[in-house]
């Protein structure tokens, strides 16, 4: 009992998503839409990440980094963005010994909108 009252008093937080891919989604591989800027650094690698604020008329909604292939990752994690003069950013680091290489996907609109991705050399 004295367990179950510890649980409930910590934070979780969890972020899950499902989109059944429909006709009108679109996938495209987009050198031009997302900016990306690795920089090397003694601890490892800085990756910097630009999108525009709009695609389509639809607002960015999600930034998604992939491990692995496209349509089978080994991993994946729903990066934060954040908007400054009119373009979104986001980043992430890697450590020393890891490679930045990783698939960036940017969601434009609501459920399962429309799909950018890139990836980061």
């Amino acid at each position: 009992m004295k367990l179950l009252s510890l649980l409930f008093l910590l934070s979780f937080n969890v972020f899950g998503t499902t989109c059944i891919k429909a006709e009108q989604t679109i996938d495209i591989q987009s050198s031009e839409l997302i900016d990306i800027k690795v920089t090397k650094l003694n601890s490892g690698y800085d990756v910097l990440l630009h999108f525009p604020e709009k695609f389509n008329g639809s607002k960015l909604s999600a930034v998604v980094m992939h491990l692995g292939e496209y349509g089978s990752p080994i991993f994946s994690t729903q990066l934060e963005f954040f908007r400054e003069n009119g373009r979104f950013y986001s980043f992430y680091t890697t450590a020393n010994g890891q490679k930045p290489t990783a698939l960036i996907s940017a969601t434009y609109g609501q459920d399962c909108g429309v799909e950018i991705y890139k990836k980061v050399p």
